[in-house]
């Protein structure tokens, strides 16, 4: 194989959905010769052979991995958002280990719809200016990231495009079952709207010098008090659609059912349905079946109109041509959705949780067309066009001289 595929994704929605993306239209564009190091087959377009994930987010990797990437030429690094220090400095030290081990091996390294920000700190702008330094080429995935990793002058090259959730296809047969759950939690009234709903443990309310993972406890109890405001205010937003519009809730977690408990969002979700107004209210949903990833689009795809914090929440929505509100917590989220052209559908997360009555009436507005599913279908289909040329360009001037 010349190409590898081996950024380490777990159970995160977003993550998986944006590399999916990009292989496909790699594929799409014949380049298919790629080996995809994965958790599961079914988290990537099929026919590309794959490897078993290897040890330490894929830092060490199995023998038989070893071979494959000493036959290859070009290490592909796909989606994510890993050039950060707001939360941790070890990813960053991790993310540079395994790109040098990669220059040992001999393989250039390309990382495709990467995200990049914040980078505050002295050692994070050294260490996010060695990682690209090992870098041949970076396609960003907005311009704040561009902006950012621009002023670290590193010898990378720098192009900028979008998240690789913006590129590829994404159809395919989803089996009955899945079906069957799809519609019934979309099951509704007529003149129901139907809204899905997201919001995550916001652990950049404080940071650590270890991953959230490693230092889960504190991680909770630092951010304890923010998160019980942000559950109240989504209870009080989620009333009001209720009270107000009659619409039908669905909430949504980011991640698939199973690991990574100190990540997850479906016992936050399952903490609102909890609240005395919505404990016996069949028109509020915890989607918690365990959807494979085209599944999961196609229940994304019903919808009148996604909510949410993490930002793929948001991005799967427009994907599919639903009009989507973003909770924006950190630079990336207001920086992707004004490349994207939907600058006046961002509401800072802090003014949510101090009150959501704004958000609510932004909602009206999305409900009564501004935008419609139109409007956002005819800047999606454009914007994954561009998406795929940017991607195709940079593998055509520097993939096959590899």
């Amino acid at each position: 194989m010349k190409y590898i595929s081996s950024r380490w994704i777990g159970s995160n929605r977003g993550d998986l959905l944006s590399r999916y993306g990009v292989l496909s239209a790699l594929n799409k564009y014949d380049f298919s010769d790629i080996l995809v190091v994965c958790k599961d087959t079914s988290h990537i377009p099929p026919g590309y052979p794959t490897f078993a994930n290897g040890s330490l987010y894929n830092l060490f990797l199995p023998l038989t991995n070893l071979r494959a990437f000493l036959r290859a030429k070009i290490a592909l690094y796909i989606a994510g958002l890993d050039l950060q220090d707001d939360s941790s400095l070890v990813k960053l030290i991790h993310v540079y280990l395994v790109f040098l081990s990669y220059r040992a091996l001999g393989l250039k390294i390309f990382v495709l719809m990467q995200g990049a920000g914040p980078i505050t700190t002295r050692w994070g702008k050294i260490m996010t200016r060695m990682i690209l330094n090992s870098i041949e080429t970076i396609i960003v995935r907005d311009s704040k990231s561009l902006e950012l990793l621009e002023s670290l002058n590193s010898k990378a090259k720098l192009i900028q495009g979008y998240d690789g959730i913006l590129a590829g296809e994404f159809g395919g047969i989803i089996p009955d079952d899945e079906s069957a759950e799809v519609s019934g939690y979309i099951s509704k009234a007529p003149t129901q709207p139907l809204i899905g709903f997201n919001l995550r443990r916001w652990f950049h309310f404080g940071s650590s010098v270890l991953p959230y993972q490693f230092s889960q406890n504190k991680y909770a109890q630092r951010s304890q008090e923010r998160m019980a405001e942000f559950v109240l205010a989504s209870t009080k937003y989620i009333k009001m659609l209720r009270e107000q519009l009659n619409a039908r809730v669905v909430l949504i977690s980011m991640y698939e059912p199973g690991p990574d408990p100190w990540e997850d969002d479906l016992p936050l979700l399952q903490e609102v349905k909890a609240q005395a107004a919505f404990v016996d209210d069949e028109d509020v949903v915890v989607a918690d079946y365990p959807f494979s990833l085209l599944g999961f689009c196609s229940l994304i795809s019903k919808l009148d109109l996604m909510v949410g914090t993490r930002l793929h929440s948001t991005l799967t929505a427009l994907r599919f041509n639903v009009p989507a509100i973003n909770l924006n917590y950190t630079l990336k989220g207001r920086a992707i959705f004004n490349d994207l052209g939907f600058s006046n559908l961002v509401v800072e997360l802090n003014d949510f949780i101090e009150d959501p009555f704004p958000t609510y009436e932004m909602t009206i507005k999305v409900l009564d067309g501004d935008p419609s599913r139109l409007m956002v279908a005819d800047k999606i289909e454009k914007i994954i066009a561009e998406n795929e040329k940017i991607l195709l360009q940079a593998f055509q001037a520097g993939g096959k001289e590899g």
